[in-house]
C-alpha cells in the first residue's frame, strides 16, 4: 500500500511537470508530450529543481535535540512527585 507521502510526491511532480511544459511551450491548454524534446527536457529540469528545493528544506530546518536517558526508578520518582506534590 502506498503511503500519503508517496502519493503526494507523485501528484506534485506531475503538477510541476505540466506547469513547466505549459510555460516553456507557450501554449496554455497543452498536455505534457515527449514529442517536443526541448520543451519536455526543460520542464523535467524544472521538476527536478523543485524536488531538490523541497528536499533541502528539511535539511535546513533540522534541529538536534538532546536525548536524556532515564531509568525506571527516576520515572517513578518523578511520577510520584507530580501526583503527590513536591514532598
Amino acid at each position: 500500500m502506498f503511503g500519503l507521502g508517496h502519493m503526494l510526491s507523485i501528484s506534485l511532480s506531475e503538477i510541476f511537470l505540466t506547469l513547466g511544459f505549459r510555460y516553456y511551450s507557450g501554449i496554455v491548454g497543452t498536455t505534457t508530450n515527449p514529442g517536443d524534446t526541448q520543451v519536455f527536457v526543460a520542464s523535467m529540469n524544472v521538476t527536478y529543481l523543485f524536488a531538490l528545493g523541497i528536499s533541502v528544506i528539511p535539511l535546513l530546518t533540522y534541529k538536534e535535540e538532546e536525548v536524556v536517558w532515564t531509568t525506571v526508578k527516576t520515572r517513578v520518582k518523578y511520577y510520584r512527585r507530580s501526583r503527590l506534590g513536591n514532598r
